[in-house]
């Protein structure tokens, strides 16, 4: 992993308001006629699903199990601060990539643990 990537934060949980957003109006138009109800309620449910899902792996990388970068998308890129992000004294929060001895570090801890649980699970 040679560039490491930045998720921002508030970008990706913009974008997540914004599909939230989209749902709603999908649900509004359940009564209007010219949609397929069953089609409408499958694209409400796979949607809500798609960022119940994201929202679990965001927690998951926020938290440290995961590696940011299974997140990075454009539209979620904080590579680059935004303008203003450093005058204001605040700005987002990034969640940087795992750097290429980070991961290696994590994989061997990883791999040591599941080797524990696997002699614990032949000795019971």
């Amino acid at each position: 992993m040679g560039d490491r990537k930045a998720v921002s934060l508030s970008d990706e949980l913009y974008h997540l308001i914004r599909t939230i957003d989209a749902v709603r109006q999908l649900s509004e138009r359940l009564g209007e006629a010219s949609f397929e109800e069953g089609a409408l309620l499958l694209s409400i449910a796979s949607t809500l699903l798609v960022v119940k899902e994201r929202m679990k792996l965001l927690d998951r990388a926020v938290r440290g199990s995961v590696d940011p970068f299974i997140l990075w998308c454009a539209e979620n890129d904080g590579t680059e601060p935004l303008e203003g992000d450093k005058d204001e004294g605040g700005g987002d929060v990034l969640l940087w990539s795992w750097s290429d001895g980070a991961t290696v570090r994590r994989l061997r801890k990883q791999l040591k643990s599941a080797k524990r649980r696997l002699q614990k699970s032949r000795t019971t």
